[in-house]
């Protein structure tokens, strides 16, 4: 994990247990700055309100839809479309993993999903 190039985070009891390199360079910080918060503060404000609520039923047992697309706010305040695929893990907590949206905005977001091509997060250095 510590070397894919998708971001990658482990999340139990909302809390953030662990993340990849590649997750700390697409939000613009290092790992040790991610890990111990909780998830919410990576996450536009629009979109908390689903994004909690998937979270919420995944912990639950509920049958969720693993890949979604969503929105995330980097460190300086830009936008990060990606789509996550989570899962419960009964051991760890939510694993989720997320593909960079680059070049995207508000504006070329469709009611249905992005309208672009999927590309991996960029590698860490």
């Amino acid at each position: 994990m510590e070397r894919a190039n998708d971001g990658i985070t482990i999340i139990q009891d909302v809390t953030v247990r662990y993340a990849n390199p590649a997750l700390a360079k697409l939000w613009g910080d290092s790992v040790e700055e991610i890990v111990g918060r909780q998830f919410t503060d990576f996450i536009d404000r629009d979109e908390i309100p689903k994004v909690v609520e998937r979270y919420q039923l995944r912990t639950a047992n509920k049958n969720v839809t693993p890949i979604y697309e969503t929105i995330l706010r980097r460190r300086n305040g830009t936008e990060i479309f990606v789509e996550p695929k989570c899962r419960l893990d009964y051991i760890s907590g939510i694993a989720c993993k997320s593909c960079y949206h680059p070049g995207h905005n508000r504006a070329q977001t469709s009611r249905d999903g992005f309208a672009g091509e999927r590309r991996e997060i960029p590698t860490a250095s």
